[in-house]
């Protein structure tokens, strides 16, 4: 405790510098917690932000549940224009217009809780669930060729590899639904 409160201005520091990110990525985990004097432990989350190149700061902080209350404490003045997390509920206030800011932040996805979705329904829908997984591997594959290049050299890599993977996922979806 004595070592948090040494640290409180640095990492005070370092969330107001991340709130400054264009964009900010952001989830959370369960931790369990101790009650005082010995009582049965209970759920609380630990919520990890991540800034964007020019904010390149990993933030923590603890809620003691996963309500958007916490959240949008820890967000008050961000001013960037992207958001990514998982889809839970709990985040839509930040995509509604005048949510913490003037104007509306956009929700960017997470493909890595998409493919999962994919690959939890491989025993009850193999045929779909292995193609989408498929497309997921070529689209990692482009990432992991891009990954540690400049930013617009990451941007041409995908423009040129990836977009066209994701025109025939889009394609195949549509033709599946």
């Amino acid at each position: 405790r004595a070592s948090a409160e040494l640290l409180f201005p640095i990492t005070a520091a370092m969330r107001r510098d991340l709130l400054l990110s264009d964009i900010l990525r952001f989830d959370e985990t369960t931790v369990p917690v101790q009650v005082p004097l010995g009582g049965p432990t209970r759920t609380g989350r630990l919520w990890a932000h991540l800034g964007d190149a020019d904010h390149p700061h990993v933030v923590f902080h603890y809620t003691p549940d996963r309500s958007s209350a916490g959240l949008r404490a820890f967000l008050e003045g961000y001013r960037g224009r992207y958001a990514q997390a998982d889809a839970y509920k709990g985040h839509d206030f930040l995509f509604m217009p005048d949510a913490i800011r003037e104007g509306t932040i956009l929700e960017v996805g997470c493909n890595a809780h998409a493919r999962r979705k994919a690959y939890d329904a491989r025993s009850t829908d193999t045929a779909t669930a292995h193609t989408v997984v498929a497309y997921y591997r070529q689209l990692y594959a482009v990432e992991h060729e891009a990954r540690g290049r400049p930013p617009d050299e990451r941007k041409r890599i995908r423009e040129e590899k990836a977009r066209p993977i994701w025109n025939r996922f889009q394609e195949w979806i549509d033709r599946t639904l």
